[in-house]
């Protein structure tokens, strides 16, 4: 047991404490309700209501929202009824009560370059800004730039943000889906065909998909109707078909050059990885995948599901599967479970190279990221349990 916990203590650096935050984000605590992380040079600040932390959505939030600089001092005023985090040099607020709230776009010297006046406003991407006009089913899509010109006529009846010098666009209608599919609020879905257009407007390819995601890495997935179900594919920025459509789902290519991919089989849908080629890297045929930094995860089996850690020439990085795995962290390292002699689960980590971080010798491991007010990174803590003892862990970056 003790030679247990000294083997946590040297591998993580066992956390007593947070590192101590800054002195000026300690004073702004002290003065408002919600004090965010630093982003972009400003941190988001709130005073005057309960409702105060962002991510509570675009129209539940109350009070005034302002932003501070690194020393703590107030350089815009509170004045808006919801606000997001500045993204290179820009962030978008609201005025307004619950629905009846308008939204619209800052500059980092809080001049509304884009008037509150809009349903939706996104953050800028290739220097266009998606603007939504009306709720509900009766709604349209426009782009401005960063200037607050409106560039793209407020027309589209879908649209999606620019990405790559291309965005998506629709034709067809938004409708309200029956009271089975919803919850509390009412719920809407686009229904028609899609196509892409370049940030003049002029068309890249004509609504024709039944289904399409944006660029990524020179490369749209992009969905046909097939005989069963949709069949997917990729095309290039000219809209030529660059991989056939031979797939029940594509996720858009990560920047190292892969995509995740799934075909049917047996009547279930099994998962592989692509490269930009269009060639298998990771045969199509687990249960389960998931991308971990420079590795895949691969399932078989159900419950429980064995995993087994890929390098992306498809060889194992680990001589046995493991099982429970949670690899939600943000720096490559996931906890997961072997069994012991007594075929009881026993706890680890390891991290995206398949090495041991932690020995598989603990009852539970919870694992989880934390932004740092202090050194304005996120760390990855965790909590390893033992005979009815925690200890909590901070993570080192590998």
């Amino acid at each position: 047991m003790k030679r247990i916990l000294s083997a946590l203590a040297v591998l993580l650096g066992i956390a007593s404490m947070q590192a101590q935050e800054p002195a000026a984000l300690q004073h702004l605590r002290k003065r408002y309700n919600y004090v965010g992380k630093l982003s972009d040079g400003l941190v988001l600040i709130h005073r005057g209501a309960e409702n105060a932390h962002p991510s509570l959505g675009r129209y539940r939030t109350d009070g005034q929202f302002g932003y501070a600089d690194t020393t703590g001092k107030v350089v815009i005023d509170p004045t808006w009824n919801y606000a997001t985090d500045f993204e290179e040099g820009f962030a978008v607020v609201g005025r307004g009560k619950g629905a009846k709230r308008k939204f619209g776009l800052i500059d980092r010297t809080g001049k509304e370059v884009i008037p509150c006046e809009w349903d939706a406003v996104s953050h800028p991407s290739d220097n266009r800004v998606l603007l939504q006009q009306g709720l509900g089913t009766d709604r349209c899509y426009g782009f401005a730039d960063t200037t607050g010109r409106i560039v793209l006529p407020v027309r589209y009846p879908f649209a999606r943000t620019f990405s790559e010098g291309l965005t998506v666009i629709g034709k067809g209608s938004w409708i309200e889906l029956s009271e089975e599919y919803k919850n509390s609020e009412p719920k809407y879905e686009f229904q028609g065909t899609f196509g892409f257009i370049d940030t003049l407007g002029n068309n890249v390819t004509e609504p024709v998909y039944e289904e399409a995601y944006s660029f990524r890495n020179g490369l749209a997935p992009v969905a046909r109707a097939g005989k069963y179900y949709l069949k997917w594919g990729y095309i290039d920025s000219s809209g030529a078909e660059r991989i056939p459509f031979d797939y029940y789902a594509a996720d858009p290519f990560s920047d190292d050059g892969y995509a995740v991919v799934s075909r049917i089989s047996g009547g279930a849908p099994k998962w592989g990885l692509i490269d930009r080629t269009g060639r298998i890297v990771i045969p199509v045929q687990y249960d389960r995948i998931s991308r971990f930094k420079e590795a895949v995860w691969v399932g078989s089996g159900d419950d429980p599901c064995a995993y087994t850690l890929l390098d992306l020439d498809g060889k194992p990085l680990m001589d046995r599967p493991v099982y429970d795995l949670n690899d939600s962290g943000k720096l490559g390292h996931c906890s997961a479970a072997l069994p012991d002699e007594n075929g009881i689960l026993r706890y680890g980590i390891v991290d995206s190279r398949g090495r041991i971080i932690l020995p598989f010798r603990f009852d539970g491991i919870t694992i989880f990221s934390e932004w740092n007010p202090a050194t304005s990174e996120y760390e990855e803590r965790g909590i390893a349990d033992l005979d009815g003892a925690s200890h909590p862990f901070t993570l080192r970056k590998r």
